[in-house]
């Protein structure tokens, strides 16, 4: 019986990791297709300078902080 329960689980920790895998996979696909179209956008002439982008980022890091 307790043969039967660990390999319940080790197939259950194997499912878990496969669907991790898969999520990362997916993510880091959508991450890739992100980067392309800004490269894209840039050699466009699209983009906006380093600090400008640092500078939107902080205040929206700013405005989605809880108030203290």
């Amino acid at each position: 019986m307790t043969n039967d329960k660990s390999q319940d689980e080790v197939v259950a920790a194997l499912d878990l990791l496969e669907d991790r895998e898969k999520r990362y996979h997916e993510t880091l696909g959508q991450l890739q297709e992100k980067i392309t179209a800004g490269i894209e956008s840039v050699d466009r002439g699209k983009g906006i300078d380093g600090e400008t982008a640092l500078q939107n980022l902080r205040e929206k890091i700013i405005s989605r902080s809880p108030e203290q």
